[in-house]
């Protein structure tokens, strides 16, 4: 799983949603009590800051009569130890130095010592913030970036306001407005049963002491909807608020609002504004840069780092977000190399295989090759020329002429050096050239006149290249099988807008070809790759996930995946949702899976799928009160009358086939028709009832079909159906008679009286069409 930075929470209707949380951890009687009795009314997230104040939202305390009701329109971001969930592609390698995994955190301590040099930022041409040192050459001017398939990741047109300008780096801050929530019920309350009132922005009153957990806390739409009304140095706020309050997904909204707060000093506002829609819409890297630049004009470093690092752990993969963090680095962390190198290290560690990530191993070259590590620069480049990206053809060309400019001996490490030497003394030997013995190996002292001859060293220099070409050759092959799909991508950005089909099968085929001929981890990169284009699409989440599951990997993956989706991106969709509940049940983990249930059957608007999902993961578990109450819930607050009567059928098999209680199933049809007389679905399911429990005749079922045929308030279609129905039960079963020449009496006369029904009803569509011919 994934980790991520301090992130703002959620808020909540329903107790925690835990993903460790086993059965053990659930109540198995009351869905509002913990294991102490005491009455838990909302689920408690994941701790961050408010934005208002350095210290936790909703700390153990007794809430105030005008505490807030968390509300549904909302939405629920996880963090586990402090971490946002994201995918962690760095974890996919051979396990690297424990230097690097902390290395973005490590930073902070540099902050003080670096005040001086804060702000000593320079932008390039196209805008984006580099240090203003010098710059080794490393690069011929051949490379420069229009050689670039696409430009990587850049905001389109369509992401901000028309009069807005880009600037160059954003964050998210810490009171975040969140649309969709995981709250969900272990079992059923009474409280829950009647019909849910539709929920509004207003505060209720709450006596109830709420139990949290450590590093855990809420903060709601309430939060900042009060700190936006109390706003006196922002009079027009509450108006950009309230477009996105009332739409959470109005897209252009959120840029006004951010636009708004950009250009304003109130801090707390911006934070909020930045932190609410970047919990919607995590993958949009160009407003993490946005947050982070505002927060370095504010002078915060601090936040400016956490900034940083929560907006990399969201999206990893964001060539430009990481350039864009490298630059703060070398101007924070100039005077510490080990430091600024780790930062570098975990840049290509996370983000080096993206196909259009040249520009981040170009960046790392330069650097290296200002502080002279030659040896290092060499390393780089032997990782370079195995990684199937973009423009690699110029990086060997660079990398010839890098090895064309510097001794061997400054390039190779130790044992390389002494290898290649010794294969081109014997070559040169077998030539009969003469050859200079006293060359020193790397690290030793070097006297200019004791370095090799001219010729061992143009040996050594195509031995050097020899012994790349070939990866490089094969890791050309592999740019060549991918080229046609990596030039059909024309938005590897996220955006709301919707994506052509030809871009989405492109997507999948791509995807499709990673997975048949590329290794586990380019798979999963191109998988992270496709989510961030793709992220409103559920058949690519879904496609994912069974990947994972082939590939047998662990359930804490796969969970921070479903979360992902269900959470942050697909709030709405039940069906990834009832996939999370099926997989969590498959767990073990059935206090979560209660959980996901009760929040998608909320989130769903009455969708039947899922109350049955509900009512029969119950009755798996066991808990058949539990299965009747929502039952019974369900029934009485539907507001569709095939619904309604679904409900009611399944009910009754319930009970007489799970419980075995034929006469409550009888009790529940005959309330039924008596409350819809109307209705013949109820009538076939009766006699479906009695025929289950009878063997041969049965005098129950031709009162059930005299019953329909009595009724004034079914249709003649109905009576004719069950008329002939009762016809055959009786000549098939009946041992009497004179009752089966009644019912085909009876039939006979419907029939007859269906027939005219029908004549007559032709007869006046015939004149009428008639008439409109004239």
């Amino acid at each position: 799983m994934a980790q991520a930075s301090e992130t703002s929470s959620v808020p909540i209707s329903d107790t925690s949603l835990d993903p460790g949380m086993t059965d053990n951890d659930v109540d198995a009687t009351n869905i509002l009590c913990d294991s102490e009795g005491t009455k838990i009314d909302d689920m408690v997230i994941p701790e961050t800051y408010d934005s208002s104040e350095d210290k936790p939202h909703c700390e153990d305390k007794e809430p105030s009569e005008s505490s807030p009701e968390l509300t549904d329109v909302c939405r629920l971001q996880i963090v586990v130890d402090d971490s946002l969930l994201s995918l962690d592609t760095s974890s996919l390698k051979p396990p690297t130095d424990e230097s690097k995994d902390n290395s973005l955190s490590n930073q902070n301590s540099l902050d003080n010592s670096t005040d001086a040099s804060f702000d000593n930022v320079g932008k390039d041409s196209d805008g984006k913030t580099i240090s203003t040192s010098g710059q080794g050459k490393v690069v011929s001017k051949r490379r420069r970036c229009n050689t670039m398939v696409h430009e990587t990741e850049s905001v389109s047109e369509d992401e901000l306001p028309e009069d807005s300008k880009v600037l160059d780096t954003e964050a998210i801050s810490d009171g975040e407005l969140h649309t969709a929530i995981i709250s969900g019920a272990e079992t059923v309350s009474d409280d829950e049963l009647p019909p849910a009132k539709k929920r509004n922005f207003e505060p209720k009153k709450s006596a109830v002491k709420k139990k949290s957990k450590p590093n855990f806390k809420i903060v709601a739409w309430d939060d900042v909807l009060a700190r936006v009304h109390a706003s006196k140095t922002l009079p027009e706020l509450e108006k950009y608020w309230k477009v996105v309050k009332d739409d959470p997904y109005d897209f252009t909204g959120w840029t006004y609002l951010l636009q708004y707060v950009d250009q304003e000093e109130d801090v707390v506002a911006a934070r909020d504004a930045y932190d609410s829609f970047l919990s919607m819409y995590p993958y949009c890297y160009g407003y993490w840069r946005k947050y982070a630049d505002y927060e370095k004009r504010r002078g915060d470093k601090t936040k400016c780092n956490v900034v940083f690092k929560r907006g990399l752990e969201a999206i990893p993969l964001s060539v430009d977000l990481w350039l864009h963090y490298l630059g703060h680095c070398k101007t924070t962390m100039k005077d510490d190399e080990k430091l600024l190198r780790e930062q570098f290290d975990l840049s290509v560690d996370k983000c080096g295989l993206e196909f259009r990530s040249d520009r981040l191993w170009t960046l790392y070259i330069q650097w290296e090759m200002e502080n002279r590590r030659h040896q290092k620069v060499m390393a780089i480049y032997d990782r370079l020329l195995e990684t199937p990206i973009q423009n690699l053809k110029n990086h060997f060309e660079d990398f010839q002429d890098f090895v064309n400019r510097h001794k061997p001996s400054k390039i190779l490490t130790v044992d390389e050096f002494f290898a290649i030497r010794s294969h081109v003394v014997n070559k040169l030997k077998s030539r009969n050239i003469p050859i200079d013995t006293t060359s020193n190996p790397p690290g030793d002292c070097e006297d200019t006149n004791a370095s090799c001859s001219d010729e061992e060293t143009v040996y050594m220099r195509e031995r050097i290249i020899s012994l790349r070409y070939k990866t490089y050759k094969e890791t050309l092959n592999k740019i060549a099988d991918r080229w046609m799909f990596e030039t059909s991508i024309k938005r590897p950005y996220f955006h709301i807008k919707p994506l052509e089909k030809s871009q989405l099968d492109n997507w999948m085929s791509y995807l499709d070809f990673e997975i048949t001929n590329g290794d586990f981890q380019r798979t999963i990169i191109l998988f992270e790759r496709a989510m961030i284009a793709c992220a409103m699409y559920q058949q690519f989440w879904l496609k994912y996930i069974k990947y994972l599951e082939e590939c047998s990997c662990g359930p804490e993956m796969i969970r921070s995946l479903y979360q992902r989706a269900c959470l942050v991106h697909l709030p709405s969709n039940s069906h990834i949702a009832l996939n999370w509940a099926a997989f969590e049940e498959g767990q073990g983990n059935m206090g979560l899976a209660r959980k996901i249930l009760a929040h998608t059957d909320r989130r769903s608007n009455n969708l039947m799928l899922v109350q049955l999902r509900r009512i029969h993961f119950e009755r798996r578990c066991g808990k058949n009160d539990q299965a009747i109450k929502l039952f019974e819930h369900y029934i009485s607050s539907s507001t569709q009358k095939c619904a309604t009567m679904a409900l009611i059928a399944k009910y009754a098999q319930f009970c007489h086939r799970t419980l075995n209680d034929h006469a409550r199933a009888c009790e529940i049809l005959k309330d039924a028709a008596a409350k819809y007389p109307d209705e013949p679905k109820i009538y076939y399911q009766m006699l479906d009832l009695a025929r289950s429990t009878s063997i041969g005749f049965d005098q129950r079922c031709v009162s059930i079909f005299n019953s329909v045929l009595e009724n004034r308030a079914i249709n003649l279609e109905t009576k004719l159906q069950f008329a002939q129905m009762k016809l055959e039960y009786c000549q098939d079963l009946g041992g009497d008679l004179t009752e089966l020449m009644d019912a085909q009496k009876e039939y006979l006369k419907i029939l007859q009286e269906y027939r005219e029904v029908q004549a007559e009803k032709y007869k006046t569509e015939g004149m009428f069409y008639y008439s409109k011919r004239q």
